[in-house]
């Protein structure tokens, strides 16, 4: 999977002064997509952007990954912090989508950030409080496996842990996983996502309450109980929040069901940050 290309490149300052930059595609209103935890702004949104051109698309990538800055803190608040500082840098309001633990930092971004208008997130989490002491027990037993295959040099065998043990998807999914070599291609960002896994996994629930921006959350008709289940969680302590499902989707739905997430996207999007 070649990354898509632009010469249209946003850079931003995150608080401690690391570069956080991503590539931008499209005309329109700003969005800000912000990638899940094991990829990056250059390759994760390869099949949603063409259904996207009509919004201006900010795909910036977290510390460490892709063209941003390596940086060895990975703290929840530094890549909340990231988020923020790039969003707010594009100078007026902006919509966020987040995929997976991307949508965990983007519902947190629009506690803090002055200029996101809207956001939607896409099966988001961890949320630890929220779920059963097995389901966290399980997580924690995947980070330690995809580690010790990440020690051994394995990247490739770490990130199949991963998408397996993580991301929970379904059989469907992992047949295209292994035939497109996604493993390979994530494989790079392995090792800051275990840096980030570690502060995610035992993070608290923010306070969802105070979330005071319209919110889309989506998830797919064939994803693991743990997703709906959460999906719903999030939903009832979120003000002004609704729920999509996506038909015939996984976890994996922003790449593997691309138009149907691109559909509901334009159709929230396109209504909140229409001109006045």
């Amino acid at each position: 999977m070649e990354p898509l290309q632009s010469d249209r490149i946003h850079r931003a300052e995150s608080a401690d002064g690391t570069e956080i930059a991503g590539r931008v595609f499209g005309a329109g209103p700003p969005l800000v997509l912000v990638h899940g935890g094991f990829g990056d702004g250059e390759t994760s949104w390869r099949f949603l952007l063409p259904f996207m051109q009509q919004f201006t698309c900010y795909c910036p990538s977290l510390r460490s990954r892709g063209l941003s800055a390596e940086h060895s803190d990975h703290s929840v608040d530094r890549l909340v912090g990231d988020v923020v500082h790039f969003a707010d840098s594009i100078g007026e309001p902006v919509g966020l989508f987040g995929h997976s633990s991307g949508g965990l930092l983007s519902l947190m971004a629009s506690q803090r950030a002055e200029r996101i208008a809207a956001v939607s997130a896409f099966e988001p989490g961890p949320f630890h409080e929220l779920v059963s002491d097995e389901i966290v027990q399980g997580f924690r037993d995947t980070i330690r496996r995809a580690a010790e295959a990440a020690e051994d040099g394995r990247l490739a065998d770490a990130a199949l842990v991963s998408f397996e043990g993580i991301a929970l998807v379904n059989d469907e999914e992992l047949k295209v996983i292994r035939a497109t070599g996604s493993a390979d291609i994530v494989a790079p960002n392995i090792p800051p996502f275990l840096r980030d896994a570690d502060g995610l996994i035992g993070n608290p629930t923010p306070a969802l309450e105070s979330i005071d921006v319209p919110v889309l959350l989506m998830e797919g008709t064939r994803t693991n109980p743990y997703f709906t289940d959460l999906v719903r969680q999030l939903a009832g302590r979120i003000p002004d929040a609704r729920v999509c499902r996506i038909e015939g989707a996984g976890h994996m739905g922003p790449l593997l069901a691309a138009d149907g997430v691109a559909a509901e996207l334009t159709a929230f999007f396109a209504d909140v940050l229409a001109p006045a």
